[in-house]
């Protein structure tokens, strides 16, 4: 659930709009953003990103403020899953008369 939530929500990506307040400029776009927030332009998505994380290549896509949890939480359960079948595994194995 944690992957699905991950690749399907938008990781923070800021759309060319008009607004009032501090500007931030990104070379890349060519564009002033209204945002105070710490953006960043990703080279691979070729888009802006608020709060980027970095671009993951297994999901193949931004992660950011709004899936960081999500990916976060994922990649802690995956490691649960393979210890504890890693324990399984030994425990199983040491239990056989060989």
């Amino acid at each position: 659930m944690s992957a699905l939530l991950t690749y399907f929500l938008n990781p923070g990506t800021v759309y060319k709009s008009k607004g009032k307040g501090n500007k931030v400029y990104c070379k890349e776009c060519d564009f002033s953003y209204p945002y105070n927030k710490r953006i960043s332009h990703c080279h691979t998505c070729k888009v802006c990103i608020i709060g980027i994380d970095h671009h993951c290549g297994v999901f193949g896509k931004c992660i950011a403020r709004n899936n960081i949890i999500c990916f976060f939480t994922f990649i802690t359960l995956t490691f649960v899953s393979i210890f504890s079948s890693i324990g399984i595994l030994v425990y199983t194995m040491s239990q056989l008369d060989i």
